[in-house]
């Protein structure tokens, strides 16, 4: 499966899974951050916690932030996250815009 034109500066990135499908920029760039995602995923407790040290600096060390498209990932799974296993969770689903690029 071809990969098509894709600017110089992520095509180093562009992987293709063994299963065919593309990874998140999420998972090209910060595989580390998907695996603490994984160890959580499922409760939301540890779930929130995690998400709340990757937003917030608690070291005091000026973190400079997520680049915009992955924060919008990690918003999107804290999203899908909070409806799929948070028993508070709105039960109103917000659309969801599709802007999380795929590499």
């Amino acid at each position: 499966m071809a990969i098509g034109p894709l600017p110089q500066a992520v095509y180093h990135e562009a992987r293709q899974r063994k299963d065919g499908f593309m990874i998140s920029i999420l998972e090209a760039r910060y595989g580390h951050i998907v695996e603490r995602l994984l160890k959580c995923w499922g409760s939301p407790a540890e779930f929130s916690g995690l998400y709340d040290d990757l937003f917030f600096d608690t070291r005091n060390d000026h973190r400079s932030g997520w680049p915009a498209d992955v924060q919008a990932e990690l918003q999107f799974l804290q999203k899908l996250h909070e409806l799929a296993y948070d028993s508070n969770a709105e039960t109103v689903v917000e659309e969801v815009a599709d802007d999380i690029k795929w590499v």
